[in-house]
This record gives C-alpha cells, sequence and structure tokens, in this order.
C-alpha cells in the first residue's frame, strides 16, 4: 500500500489489516478491467478493515484510489441474513444499535457511544439465534458478494461520471429530469419541495446515475460469472436487497449526524425523501435491466435459431417483477424501516432527558470499572461490547 495512502486511512479509522480477506473479493478487479478499463490502475482498489463499512474514493498526491473496507462485507452479510429469513424489528433494532453505537465512537462521542453499545448488549440478549445458522455458503453468499460488487461498481461509477464525458452528463441530466417527475403520492409535496432543493437535488441525481449504472454492470457481471442455476430475477432480487440494506445503514448514518448537529427531524426528512426517490428509481430500473437483456436474447434467437441461449426458456414476466418489488417493499417497512423508526425515537429521547445516570447504572454493572466512569473506562466498555469480549 502506498505510504500516503495509508497515512490517510489509520488517520481516519481504526485499521485492522489481519481481518482482510482480499481473496473473496476477486470479483472487484475482474469489475473494474472489464467495464471501467484505464479508470483507475488495478493496485488502487485496496482493501482495508475497520468500522467504517465504507467505499470510498479518494485522490492522493494525484492518484485515484478506490478504498472498500471489508466490514461492509461483514454486514452486507447479517442484513441479508436478518432479511432471509424475514426477522423480527427486535433483530433489526439490536444491530442498528450496534451501528449507531460505531458512529458514535467513530465521532469521538464516547459516552453515547458506550450508551447505545450497553443497549446493544441487552438487545442482543433477546436476538433471533437462526441469524447465525444460516448457511454461508448458500444464498446468502450470492446476495453478499453481488451486493458488494455493486458497491464497488457504484464508486468506480463516481469516478467516472467526474470525467464529465458526455455520456455521464446525460445521464445525470436523465436522473435530474426523473426526479422532477418523480410522483411519490406518499410523500407530502410539500416535504419534497422544503428538501430537494439546489445543491441537494443535483447530489441525488449523481447518486441514482451511479445506482443505475453499478447496478447494470453487477448484473452483467453476477450473470456472466457467478450465477450458474440463477435465472435473471434471482439476480435482480439480491441488488433490490441489497439497496434497502445501504438505505438502512444511510439513513441510521444520517440519524447520529442529525442528532450531532441538533436538527435531527431535519436530516430524518431529508433521508426519507431521498431515500424513497431511489428506491422508486432503484425498482424502475429492475425493469428496465430484464427487459432490456430479454429483448437482446430474443434477438439473437432470430438471428441465429439457436435455443442454447444463457436462460434457456426464460421470458421476462413483468407481473413476476411487480410481485417480487411489492413483497420487498412490503418486507422493508415491516422491520428494518420500523427499527429505524426506533432509533429516531431513541435519539430524540436522548435529546430531551437526561440519561447519564442510566448510563452510569448500566456501566456499573461491570467491577472492571471505577466508580468515576471516565471516558477510557466508557471506550473500554463499548469497544468491548462491540467485539464480543463482554
Amino acid at each position: 500500500m502506498d505510504p500516503k495512502l495509508e497515512s490517510y486511512l489509520r488517520a481516519t479509522r481504526v485499521l485492522r489489516p489481519e481481518r482482510v480477506k482480499p481473496r473473496g473479493h476477486d470479483l472487484f478487479r475482474v469489475a473494474l478491467s472489464r467495464y471501467f478499463p484505464g479508470l483507475i490502475p488495478p493496485e488502487n482498489l485496496v482493501l482495508t478493515h475497520s468500522t467504517h463499512r465504507s467505499c470510498e474514493s479518494v485522490e492522493i498526491a494525484g492518484q485515484r484510489y478506490v478504498v472498500y473496507d471489508t466490514y461492509m462485507t461483514d454486514s452486507l452479510h447479517i442484513l441479508n441474513s436478518l432479511w432471509l429469513i424475514n426477522s423480527s424489528v427486535a433483530e433489526y433494532w439490536c444491530y442498528a444499535l450496534r451501528v449507531i453505537a460505531e458512529k458514535f465512537l467513530q465521532r469521538d462521542v464516547v459516552s453515547l457511544g458506550a450508551y447505545a453499545a450497553l443497549h446493544y448488549r441487552l438487545a442482543a440478549t433477546f436476538a433471533d439465534p437462526r441469524v447465525s445458522r444460516i448457511n454461508p455458503p448458500g444464498i446468502r453468499g450470492f446476495f453478499t458478494a453481488t451486493q458488494e460488487t455493486f458497491v464497488v461498481l457504484h464508486e468506480l461509477s463516481h469516478i467516472y461520471v467526474q470525467s464529465n464525458s458526455a455520456e455521464a452528463q446525460a445521464k445525470i441530466q436523465s436522473e435530474l429530469e426523473y426526479i422532477e417527475n418523480c410522483n411519490l403520492t406518499y410523500v407530502a409535496p410539500q416535504l419534497l419541495r422544503r428538501e430537494l432543493t439546489g445543491g441537494r437535488k443535483a447530489a441525488l441525481a449523481v447518486e441514482m446515475a451511479c445506482d443505475d449504472l453499478a447496478a447494470n454492470r453487477a448484473f452483467d457481471l453476477m450473470a456472466d460469472d457467478c450465477a450458474e442455476g440463477f435465472e435473471p430475477l434471482g439476480i435482480v432480487l439480491p441488488i433490490l436487497v441489497g439497496h434497502y440494506n445501504l438505505r438502512w445503514l444511510a439513513m441510521l448514518d444520517g440519524l447520529v449526524s442529525g442528532f450531532l448537529q441538533a436538527d435531527l427531524s431535519g436530516v430524518a426528512e431529508q433521508s426519507t425523501v431521498e431515500m424513497m426517490i431511489r428506491s422508486h428509481k432503484a425498482h424502475a430500473n429492475s425493469y428496465l435491466i430484464l427487459a432490456n437483456r430479454n429483448v437482446a436474447l430474443s434477438d439473437r434467437e432470430v438471428r441465429d435459431g439457436s435455443s442454447a441461449e444463457r436462460y434457456p426458456g426464460y421470458q421476462f414476466n413483468a407481473k413476476e417483477l411487480v410481485e417480487l418489488h411489492d413483497t420487498i417493499i412490503d418486507q422493508f417497512y415491516e422491520s428494518p424501516w420500523t427499527s429505524v423508526e426506533r432509533i429516531h425515537a431513541f435519539l430524540k429521547l436522548l435529546q430531551s432527558e437526561d440519561w447519564h445516570a442510566d448510563l452510569l447504572a448500566m456501566a456499573s454493572r461491570f467491577d472492571v470499572l471505577s466508580h468515576t466512569t471516565s471516558e477510557e473506562d466508557l471506550a473500554w466498555i463499548a469497544n468491548s461490547i462491540l467485539d464480543g469480549h463482554l
């Protein structure tokens, strides 16, 4: 790793290089070489591990890097487990507490990080034991591989979009028009007008452009290299579920930021609107992914008379996709979304009430603590809980 990049990473997170497993992420370089040749050198696609669960592009000393934190893979694995067994709100609430504890600790808000970690430890005693028994080599592994590949392709798409090519700018303009014309009847019109103006709307258009580019390329890559035995609908499914997994994590991050900025409700409203518009477009794009590939297969069959296509006998079924979308949306609002609402309520309570006495009472159960519960003590408790030692 370039020393300057390593210095940047060490300054922005606590690295755990022993937890990086490069052999499980070979698809990342395949995606780079196949869809973005020459965009960045292959060695500039870097793996690391910390609690940041992120993928970011950074420019250091004139070199552009994409840094994928493999804690994201761990998180997607857990969220896919929760999704595949249709977990209750309690399981999502438990993991959400862990996420916000980590977010507070990353921002050096140690007391709140410890408080959330203690609540996480309490909630974990009621977590569903089925989660740990899902077979990793099975469908969960395919979901996670598809989603982490999408994440990397999304970040590579950001670099591509920044190139200001005519194709990229046309794509962004198309997304801006989509936002303008998006009819979300379940969102108050006044909320849309207030939250999506100027820079926020432009930023959302870029994110949606990268979503579309990444989803199409992730579908093609998984179909070509990894999806033996999966019909196209079975490849679209983990992309859509991954979209909601990522939006769930992003909304929790937004709530923590809003709490610290003393604008919890404003950030929550903005995040909700943006999540709904991005989700609306993600579902629309899944129609196009399947419809376009179905037409292409049919054209080839007409030209060469071949019946041995990639997906023999597969026909795009719009009704089947509508039913899939309805199932995904219903499941999201049943548990994951409800857990976000509970985190919102939890943080609002922290704003309005003195929680320090409760923190002291919860923390004092650990004999190793001094009676002062210093920040050092609280940091030790929080990190020990999150590392599974308490």
